[in-house]
């Protein structure tokens, strides 16, 4: 995904398509810091990528494009028959 602008920074998700949760993330941007922690606690805690997608974020903040991020990544994980915990 892009953040404010393709030149702003880039977010890479991956996950655990079985157990549907995240294992990893790269986030290039100047606002890396703001979307940090949510995706540590994601990975360390084996949060599912369902949960993570209904996680309200403040306004205005750079951390809501995870949320479009981890809805899509939800989305592909149900199609590949992973149930939603």
């Amino acid at each position: 995904g892009y953040i404010h602008g393709p030149p702003g920074g880039t977010i890479k998700l991956v996950a655990d398509r079985d157990r549907g949760v995240l294992i990893g993330a790269t986030i290039v941007s100047p606002r890396a810091g703001e979307m940090l922690s949510e995706l540590t606690l994601a990975v360390k805690q084996a949060i599912p990528i369902s949960v993570m997608a209904d996680v309200i974020h403040p306004f205005p903040t750079f951390a809501r494009v995870l949320q479009g991020m981890l809805s899509r990544l939800d989305a592909g994980t149900r199609a590949s028959g992973v149930a939603s915990r």
